[in-house]
């Protein structure tokens, strides 16, 4: 996932509801949304939907399952994100950059790393869900600590860090951190190289291909059912 970021400035359009007033804009701009639109319709029917209705199956079968349950937390982050990416995408576009644009943005970040951890964690551990070396245990735990990115990243960065294919065009209202504190801002770009990096999937598949070398030969048939 790419982002961009993008710095302090003033809001041009009036505070109203922005699912309002996208409909009672001039039709020029409401087809303009239709592309977005239409994206966010197959990306959930063809992969949020059905990865939902998987997890939820899986976990009313097995709800003693550790792997059933990381499934639901990966498909229910992400049915969160594409409400989540509506809220950032309206606002923006609708109402500007207000003062509560950080907490939706925020929120949309969280609902992204939950997915990635949650879906790392779930390739670690394949398929049974639990990891057989003490370092595995370690690096699966220390996955998680992902999820302090989001809150770093407003305290780190001087601008909000929105992911650009929220937005229809390149943003052209400036959005400041709240919370940024200067002198931490060298430790802003490694942290957000980190959080668009996909760290907690890949370690995921790293951890998961060392088991697989280091398996017999009745845990590497049950690993290539993946």
């Amino acid at each position: 996932m790419r982002v961009c970021r993008v710095g302090h400035g003033s809001a041009s359009t009036p505070p109203l509801p922005w699912v309002v007033s996208a409909w009672s804009s001039p039709s020029g701009s409401r087809y303009a949304r239709l592309p977005s639109l239409w994206g966010t319709l197959v990306w959930t029917g063809v992969t949020v939907l059905p990865l939902y209705v998987v997890a939820v199956w899986l976990v009313r079968r097995r709800p003693d399952h550790p792997q059933a349950r990381r499934l639901l937390l990966v498909a229910a982050a992400q049915a969160a994100g594409v409400g989540l990416e509506s809220v950032v995408r309206g606002v923006y576009q609708e109402s500007g950059p207000n003062g509560w644009l950080w907490v939706a943005n925020l929120a949309h970040q969280y609902t992204y790393l939950l997915a990635a951890v949650a879906g790392g964690v779930l390739l670690a551990s394949y398929p049974d869900g639990v990891v057989e070396r003490h370092w595995q245990r370690w690096v699966v735990r220390a996955m998680w600590w992902q999820l302090a990115l989001p809150p770093l990243l407003l305290v780190t960065q001087p601008n909000l860090v929105i992911s650009p294919y929220l937005l229809d065009a390149p943003p052209q209202i400036q959005v400041a951190s709240p919370f940024a504190v200067t002198w931490l801002a060298p430790v802003g770009r490694p942290l957000e190289l980190l959080y668009v990096s996909y760290a907690g999937a890949l370690l995921g598949i790293l951890v998961l291909l060392i088991r697989y070398q280091q398996a017999d030969r009745v845990q590497r048939r049950q690993m290539r059912l993946l």
